[in-house]
């Protein structure tokens, strides 16, 4: 097992030769290839990989393949047998390469089951490939701020579509929906979190880790809607004898919204990581900092009576800044945290 920025050698681009199809290769084939190559590839080679080898005929034949590694190789598995005839060059032990760790490894491939009724056949492969390498504080931020943008401003997308088209709905159905919207909203950020966290911190539960996300989510959605629904008889009296209370309740909110995601994620955090606490302040700063720049820019343009389309379209751009930012302060805060003085996991 390798700490976080141990492998800084094998992080990032590729050493040498890079994933490249051979000639006819099928595109969705490519595709794959060039996905499995990119720095991107660094969060599927868990899952997924490139083989190259040269046919009987001396063709160059690189494919992507499905493999669950070890230390002493991997298994891959080839779905729809039938249809394919690549593996069938290993019914006898062979030579190939790997693609691990941003580099090809040499191998030697054979068949070791065949399932008919499945259509699977499994391959071993036999090479040292060792434990996975971990991120470098460069790719890791990269793909942090890259991923985690990208699935917070899907997911916000969701709830700025709900909160456009019933704006002028009764506050229990709004509310609702909200929340819902807000669940698929802190699961998806949570997902695209723990999948470049976990390549740096082993043992991480993502599963765990996008529920409490999730939970967060909706927990900030019922503060922040409180005073346009559930709470709203609290502050229909601005002067009145309860003003200060519900103002008082307001502020207390406001802090719970800021620190639910990053509190919620401390609980499995602080199972992987010595100083786990560090990440609820930061979190709650980036998200202010996030929400903030959502108002900059969504509330100037949302005027009553505008078509709920072009509501929906200013939610979504404020919300892509907003993503980009939040993304930003908590990847250099975790990159941070999980840096090499404070370490404490392993490549999963």
């Amino acid at each position: 097992m390798v700490t976080a920025w141990e492998s800084r050698g094998v992080a990032g681009a590729a050493e040498g030769e890079g994933v490249r199809a051979a000639p006819g290769t099928p595109r969705v084939n490519r595709m794959a290839l060039r996905l499995v190559g990119s720095p991107w590839g660094r969060l599927v080679d868990g899952h997924l990989t490139a083989l190259r080898y040269r046919s009987e005929a001396g063709r160059p034949v690189v494919l992507p393949v499905q493999w669950e590694r070890d230390a002493d190789g991997a298994d891959i598995v080839a779905a729809q047998a039938s249809q394919k005839r690549w593996w069938r060059h290993f019914r006898t032990p062979a030579a190939v390469e790997v693609w691990a760790d941003g580099r090809w490894r040499a191998a030697t491939a054979r068949v070791v089951a065949h399932h008919p009724g499945d259509d699977l056949v499994t391959l071993r492969l036999t090479a040292d490939l060792g434990p996975r390498a971990g991120l470098d504080r460069r790719t890791f931020l990269r793909l942090w701020v890259a991923l985690v943008t990208l699935c917070e401003a899907v997911g916000f997308a969701v709830p700025a579509a709900v909160g456009a088209l019933l704006a002028d709905a009764p506050w229990p159905l709004l509310l609702g929906a909200l929340l819902a919207a807000g669940a698929f909203e802190g699961a998806l950020l949570g997902a695209g979190q723990a999948t470049v966290l976990r390549r740096v911190l082993g043992g991480l539960d993502p599963g765990r880790w996008t529920r409490l996300t999730a939970l967060a989510a909706v927990a900030a959605y019922a503060l922040g809607m409180a005073p346009s629904t559930w709470a709203q008889g609290l502050y229909d009296d601005p002067t009145g004898p309860g003003a200060a209370l519900a103002w008082a309740l307001a502020g207390l909110g406001g802090l719970v919204l800021l620190v639910s995601i990053g509190g919620a994620q401390w609980l499995e955090l602080r199972r992987r990581l010595p100083g786990a606490w560090r990440w609820v302040p930061a979190a709650a700063l980036a998200w202010l900092a996030a929400l903030a720049a959502f108002l900059v820019i969504a509330t100037p343009l949302w005027r009553p009576g505008q078509p709920a389309a072009l509501g929906v379209l200013i939610g979504v751009a404020a919300g892509v800044v907003m993503a980009a930012v939040q993304a930003v302060i908590t990847g250099v805060a975790m990159s941070r945290l999980v840096g090499p003085d404070r370490a404490a996991g392993h490549v999963a």
